[in-house]
């Protein structure tokens, strides 16, 4: 899954779109109910969920794309957690783990973004990390 969404967007990169389209087909047609995607072991999941996601979006598959981002949101950590977590992303909807949520997180936030490889860029970058507006 993880292989397949990095090397649509290398292959769309290296101006074979007619290549990318075969993933992203397969891409399509793996994608859950809920929108998510598995890993090898079966389990949907924030990494392979936003690489997916990632691709989808560049590779002009909007439709797939926002059930994707859909189920990226229900991951993220919200204003019930402990301050140090709010925002993260959790793995797979689970018992939060701060050990895989780096990860998780950095995965989610390029498929909730939907901006390729190739496309990305520090032009408009800022620093610092936004606050949940918890009370």
């Amino acid at each position: 899954m993880d292989a397949t969404a990095v090397a649509v967007q290398a292959l769309r990169a290296a101006g074979s779109p007619a290549d990318a389209a075969a993933g992203l087909r397969w891409l399509v047609s793996v994608q859950r109910t809920d929108g998510g995607f598995t890993n090898a072991g079966g389990v949907a999941n924030a990494n392979s969920t936003g690489l997916a996601a990632q691709a989808l979006r560049d590779g002009g598959r909007p439709l797939a794309w926002l059930r994707a981002r859909v189920f990226l949101a229900d991951l993220q950590v919200g204003c019930a957690a402990p301050v140090a977590d709010r925002g993260a992303v959790d793995f797979d909807g689970g018992v939060f783990d701060p050990g895989t949520a780096p990860r998780a997180t950095a995965q989610a936030v390029l498929g909730l973004v939907g901006t390729g490889f190739a496309r990305l860029s520090t032009v408009t970058a800022t620093t610092g990390a936004p606050t949940l507006p918890c009370r």
